[in-house]
């Protein structure tokens, strides 16, 4: 999810194997007592439509058996969310007030295993995860436009930046949409 919002991809070399894992700086998440298959987890730090933090939570296993996401219905976590269950497969709950419990569904691609003890599946994942790139402000727009999504205005607009400044930006951004 951070390599995806945009933020910085880091190696830690394990001091037991020499091994290489990837790392993504500015995540953090909190699990719950009570729940135990959810997790908030917050992205801090230069994201890619300008904010400072998001946060969303997460699904490691709803009522279908996989994981899902519930996000805040914005053009940033919709692009987010597809770059994700595109690459890993997953169900998306965009409108959590609504009667549509899945808004966006993908089957799990090919290849993509959730046994992580499995050390084939776990370096298979981490190349996967390697591979991913962040989302564009295009791609937000886009999404937003495919799936029929209407947002206010200043749903994309960067923290800092004048509502009247961002409706050139934008106006500029959706010329070709």
């Amino acid at each position: 999810m951070g390599i995806v919002a945009g933020l910085p991809k880091g190696d830690m070399v394990s001091s037991y194997s020499g091994d290489t894992f990837l790392t993504v700086g500015g995540v953090s998440y909190k699990a719950f007592d009570t729940i135990p298959n959810l997790l908030w987890i917050n992205l801090e730090g230069g994201l890619v439509d300008g904010h400072r933090t998001h946060t969303a939570f997460w699904h490691w296993q709803d009522r279908h058996g996989g994981p899902s996401i519930t996000i805040r219905p914005t053009p940033f976590w919709v692009a987010v969310a597809v770059r994700l269950v595109e690459t890993f497969g997953g169900r998306i709950d965009v409108f959590d007030s609504d009667d549509v419990y899945d808004d966006i569904v993908r089957p799990k691609p090919r290849g993509v295993q959730w046994d992580l003890d499995n050390d084939d599946h776990f370096w298979a994942m981490q190349r996967r995860l390697r591979r991913l790139e962040p989302v564009t402000m295009d791609d937000m727009l886009g999404l937003a436009v495919a799936h029929g999504l209407e947002f206010p205005e200043d749903s994309l607009k960067p923290e800092g930046v004048r509502l009247d400044d961002w409706g050139k930006v934008l106006d500029n951004q959706t010329a070709g949409v």
